[in-house]
């Protein structure tokens, strides 16, 4: 039985749980600080002095 890609194969079915488990939690952890410190809010607001408020251009290939 072949396993694609060849990589995976060396690495135990627990490994790669884990791994995906650590990018969850990182993920979590930096959105907590994110709305912490309002740091969403910020982003939002330099995008859309950055890109202007028209919807053309806030939602990419919508035609």
């Amino acid at each position: 039985m072949h396993q694609w890609p060849p990589i995976l194969a060396k690495v135990q079915p627990h490994q790669r749980v884990q791994d995906s488990l650590m990018l969850l939690i990182g993920s979590l952890i930096i959105a907590t600080a994110l709305e912490k410190w309002n740091l969403h809010r910020r982003i939002a607001l330099k995008v859309l002095l950055t890109i202007g408020p028209t919807p053309r251009w806030s939602v990419p290939d919508t035609i």
